[in-house]
């Protein structure tokens, strides 16, 4: 049995849920919160979480600025985001995270998973807001001597 199929077995366990299984490519579909699908994969010693942002994608948006805002997110993020968004071989974009599988254990896996929800997250509510809209916040200055 492979590490993630351990992690895997554990977590539904913990989660009281049904045994998941895994697809022909060893990759297994879990839904958190009736909406967001996180697949979860091993490749090269590193457990792999990813999710499709593409619903996220206004249609009368073109995709250059839409992008641009996927971009713009992840770049304010990135100090503290686990995840990267990326750009599937089918040309579709996606959220990914990845860690070493070696030393993980069930606390680990589930603060990874939850991370990575999170972010998924706040990609997609900062994504649901049409191009150029900005809330209608009170503007704030910032003075230095």
């Amino acid at each position: 049995m492979s590490k993630l199929n351990e992690l895997m077995a554990a977590f539904c366990h913990k989660q009281g849920i049904d045994a998941l299984s895994p697809n022909e490519d060893g990759e297994y579909q879990v839904v958190f919160d009736n909406e967001h699908r996180v697949t979860c994969f091993e490749r090269f010693e590193q457990l792999h979480l990813l999710s499709s942002l593409e619903a996220s994608r206004p249609a009368q948006e073109p995709e250059e600025v839409w992008l641009k805002r996927i971009l713009n997110h992840a770049l304010g993020k990135i100090k503290d985001n686990p995840c990267t968004p990326t750009l599937l071989e089918d040309g579709s974009v996606a959220l990914l995270a990845r860690l070493p599988i070696a030393r993980m254990d069930l606390a680990s896996l589930e603060d990874f998973i939850e991370a990575h929800v999170n972010a998924l997250e706040g990609f997609l509510l900062s994504l649901a807001n049409p191009a150029g809209a900005r809330s209608a916040g009170i503007p704030q200055m910032i003075l230095r001597p």
